[in-house]
C-alpha cells in the first residue's frame, strides 16, 4: 500500500511545484470564439504524468482482470486482423490497439502500458481543461480512486478518460468532442450508456431529494431491474457478462453502501456550493448519479463500473469549489486529502486484487 501512496504524493506535488515555479496553477484559459487556447506542459507535468504512466502500466499480475486480458491479447493472431477482430470477446477499438501493440513487437505487458498511458494523458488533458486547481485535481483523481479503477477495468478506465476529455471540450471544439466520445463507445461499449445518461441528466433539475431518492431507489437494487425485462435485454446487447452479472445474485458489501454515501454527500455540497456555469452545472448533475448508482451496484455489480464515468467528474469540480470560499471549514485542501486517503486506503483493501503491489521493471 505504501507504493500507491508514494505515487499519490509525489504527481500531485510535483503538478503543484510547477504551479509554483510556472505560475500555472490556473485553468487552460478559453481563447475568443469557439476555439480553445492550449497550455503547455511543464517539465514536472511531465514528470508526474512518467510516474503515474509507470506505475500503472508496468504493473505484474495486479487487478482481477490481468490474466484475462493477458489470455486474449495472446490469442490474437497479427497476421489476420479481421479475423481476430470478429473472434475477439473485446469492442473493436481495443482489439485494433491490442493489435497494434502485438505487431509492434510488444507483448501483453506492454499493451497494459500504452493503455495506461492514453488513459492517464487523456485523464490529465481534462484535468488541465476544466479545473482552476490541476494538482489538488489530479490528487482527487488518485485519491478518490479514479486512477486506480483501470487497474481492473483496462478498457473501460480507457473509456471513462476519453469520455470524460470529450464532455469537457466538446462545447468549445464539438467535432473533436464527437470524435472522442465514438473511441470510447468503439474501446468499451458502456460509453454509450454514459453518454445516454449524461445528455439526459445534464438537462434536469437535481436537487438534494432528488439524490436521496436515487438512493431509495437503487437500494431496490436487482428487484427493479429483473421486474423489466427489456433492462436485462439492453444489458446482454451490451455484454452478455452484464445480464450475467444481474442474474448471479451477487452483492458488494457495506463498504460500497459507505462509498455510495459519501458521493451522495459530496454531490449535495457541490451543488449548493459555487455559482456554476451552465457547463459546470451539467457536470455538477452527472457527478450527482455516483451514489446512486453505487448504491444500486450492491445488489448489481455492473451499475459500480458505471459510476466510474461519473465519479472522475469530482476532480473537475473540487478546485472550483475550494476557490468559491464556500463551506470553508469542509473544502480546506488538507482536509480533502485526508478524506481522500482514507478512500483509497479503504479501496485498497476491499476492491480488485490491487495488494500488493508487484512491477515488471
Amino acid at each position: 500500500m505504501i507504493a500507491y501512496f508514494a505515487v499519490a504524493i509525489l504527481a500531485p506535488l510535483l503538478v503543484h511545484l510547477s504551479a509554483q515555479i510556472f505560475g500555472k496553477e490556473t485553468q487552460i484559459h478559453e481563447g475568443s470564439g469557439n476555439r480553445l487556447k492550449w497550455m503547455a506542459v511543464s517539465p514536472f507535468e511531465i514528470a508526474a504524468l512518467g510516474t503515474l504512466v509507470l506505475f500503472a502500466g508496468t504493473r505484474l499480475n495486479v487487478g482481477t482482470d490481468y490474466d484475462l486480458y493477458r489470455r486474449i491479447y495472446d490469442s490474437l493472431w497479427v497476421h489476420d486482423w479481421g479475423w481476430s477482430i470478429e473472434n475477439s470477446p473485446q469492442e473493436v477499438g481495443f482489439t485494433l490497439l491490442s493489435l497494434a501493440v502485438k505487431t509492434a513487437g510488444g507483448d501483453a505487458r506492454h499493451l497494459f502500458l500504452v493503455a495506461s498511458a492514453l488513459t492517464v494523458c487523456c485523464a490529465y488533458a481534462a484535468i488541465r481543461l476544466a479545473s482552476p486547481r490541476p494538482g489538488l485535481a489530479l490528487a482527487t483523481f488518485i485519491l478518490f480512486a479514479s486512477y486506480l479503477a483501470p487497474f481492473n477495468t483496462v478498457r473501460q478506465g480507457l473509456a471513462v478518460a476519453l469520455f470524460a476529455l470529450a464532455v469537457v471540450v466538446v462545447s468549445r471544439r464539438w467535432r473533436v468532442g464527437l470524435l472522442l466520445a465514438i473511441l470510447a463507445c468503439l474501446i468499451h461499449i458502456s460509453a454509450l450508456v454514459a453518454l445516454i445518461l449524461y445528455f439526459t441528466v445534464s438537462r434536469l433539475r437535481v436537487d438534494r431529494a432528488g439524490i436521496l431518492i436515487g438512493l431509495a431507489v437503487a437500494a431496490a437494487g436487482s428487484r427493479v431491474i429483473l421486474a423489466v425485462p427489456a433492462l436485462l435485454s439492453i444489458l446482454r446487447s451490451l455484454n452478455e457478462r452484464y445480464s450475467e452479472y444481474v442474474m448471479s445474485g451477487t452483492t458488494a458489501g457495506l463498504g460500497t453502501v459507505l462509498l455510495a454515501f459519501f458521493h451522495a454527500g459530496a454531490a449535495m455540497l457541490l451543488l449548493k456550493g459555487s455559482d456554476w456555469t451552465s457547463r459546470e452545472l451539467s457536470w455538477v448533475r452527472f457527478y450527482a448519479l455516483t451514489g446512486p448508482l453505487a448504491m444500486l451496484g450492491t445488489s448489481v455489480p455492473i451499475a459500480t463500473r458505471l459510476s466510474e464515468y461519473t465519479a472522475i467528474f469530482l476532480p473537475f469540480l473540487i478546485g472550483q469549489l475550494v476557490m468559491s470560499g464556500r463551506f470553508k471549514m469542509l473544502t480546506r485542501p488538507s482536509l480533502i486529502v485526508l478524506v481522500g486517503a482514507g478512500y483509497m486506503a479503504m479501496y485498497l483493501l476491499n476492491y480488485g486484487g490491487l495488494l500488493p503491489y508487484r512491477t515488471w521493471l
